[in-house]
C-alpha cells in the first residue's frame, strides 16, 4: 500500500514540478528503489537499479489501469518467492503452504 500511495503522490507531484511525464515516472521509480533496497548486496547500487527499472515498467503498465499494475506486481513477487521455495533443498519450503 505504501508504494501505491508513494506513486499516487509522487508522479503528479514531479510532473507538475518538471513538466515532463517521463521524468515524473523515472524519478519516483528510482527514489523508491533506493529506499527499498536496504540490505547488503554487491555492488551496493545494483538492487536500486534493478528495482528502479522494474518500477519504470510498472508505471508504464499503469497506463492500462491500476489493476494491471497490481496484477503485474503480485505476479513478479509470487514468482520470485515460488522460485526460491521450489529450488530450495529444504523439504519444508517445498511442501509448506
Amino acid at each position: 500500500m505504501t508504494k501505491f500511495t508513494f506513486r499516487l503522490f509522487a508522479i503528479p507531484f514531479f510532473a507538475r514540478i518538471t513538466g515532463s511525464r517521463w521524468i515524473a515516472v523515472i524519478l519516483p521509480a528510482f527514489l523508491w528503489s533506493f529506499l527499498h533496497s536496504n540490505y547488503p548486496q554487491e555492488p551496493a547500487y545494483i538492487r536500486g537499479v534493478e528495482v528502479g527499472l522494474n518500477g519504470i515498467v510498472a508505471a508504464s503498465s499503469a497506463a492500462l489501469g491500476n489493476s494491471c499494475t497490481l496484477i503485474w506486481h503480485y505476479t513478479v513477487d509470487a514468482s520470485l518467492v515460488g522460485l526460491l521455495r521450489i529450488r530450495s533443498d529444504n523439504l519444508y519450503f517445498k511442501i509448506s503452504e
